[in-house]
């Protein structure tokens, strides 16, 4: 067995975080746009669980925008689309989330303690009939992360890589005072 030992000179290592912002940048374009791809290649007809979501529109897939985090150290892509109701009809897609994970909803929403509503009846007639309803997962961002996961995984590494300096401090020792 062989111990070694190193002194290493008082310094930090930095991060030049401009490099890696530009490459999250282009990973979040390139998974946006892989998730865009899945959502225009549906057949039209209604999507089962577990598959992208079928396009309706268009408006989820032209919605899907990038956003690097302020700190350098991560891109969200974000469903920019928002409802309207001042200005025109409802024209927004804020349902990017409900399609990707899933959704129950309803008359109490099965949340505990509520009572829901089922079988309304007015006057002895039967007006309504209302459930809860269950929006199975249809994910698209994971599906195309997953597909574009190694060629990011590599790029991020080189970046971080390329970007890491390491400064020397001056100890205290070498430092004379006046």
């Amino acid at each position: 067995m062989i111990e070694l030992s190193v002194t290493v000179q008082p310094g930090r290592l930095l991060l030049d975080k401009k490099l890696l912002r530009a490459t999250l940048r282009s990973a979040g374009a390139e998974v946006a746009a892989t998730a865009r791809n899945l959502l225009r290649s549906s057949s039209g007809k209604p999507s089962a669980p577990g598959d992208p979501p079928a396009r309706q529109s268009g408006l989820l897939a032209r919605s899907l925008k990038v956003a690097v985090f302020k700190n350098g150290e991560g891109v969200a892509i974000l469903d920019t689309a928002r409802a309207r109701t001042i200005n025109g009809p409802n024209t927004g897609a804020p349902y990017a989330r409900f399609l990707e994970e899933g959704a129950v909803g309803g008359k109490a929403s099965g949340r505990k303690g509520v009572k829901g509503k089922r079988n309304t009846r007015r006057r002895g007639v039967l007006v309504a009939v209302s459930s809860n309803r269950v929006l199975a997962p249809r994910p698209f961002l994971t599906r195309a992360l997953e597909m574009r996961s190694a060629s990011i995984e590599k790029r991020i590494e080189a970046s971080v890589n390329g970007g890491l300096k390491f400064v020397r401090e001056r100890s205290e020792e070498h430092t004379s005072e006046l």
